[in-house]
């Protein structure tokens, strides 16, 4: 069984693929949002292109036993859109 330093270090290399997805499709779906206007022309975000590295996570305890953890990432993503 694999030893991790801490929590980020599980997350980074437990939920790789999981979080690339979910920042690529965050991204595409909240591109008219961010702060660049070369957002707005983004047509695809390749998960194997995004790198990223976990920052900090926080836990909440929610009813029924269950236990809500946010997860903060920093990330560089590269994209495609109109040229």
């Amino acid at each position: 069984m694999r030893e991790y330093k801490d929590f980020k270090e599980y997350m980074e290399y437990n939920y790789d693929n999981l979080i690339k997805k979910a920042l690529g499709k965050y991204i595409l779906n909240h591109r008219h949002t961010l702060e660049n206007e070369e957002f707005y022309n983004i047509t695809w975000v390749n998960a194997d292109d995004i790198s990223f590295s976990v920052e900090g996570a926080t836990f909440k305890e929610l009813d029924n036993d269950l236990l809500e953890i946010r997860t903060t990432v920093e990330t560089e993503i590269s994209f495609s859109g109109k040229t």
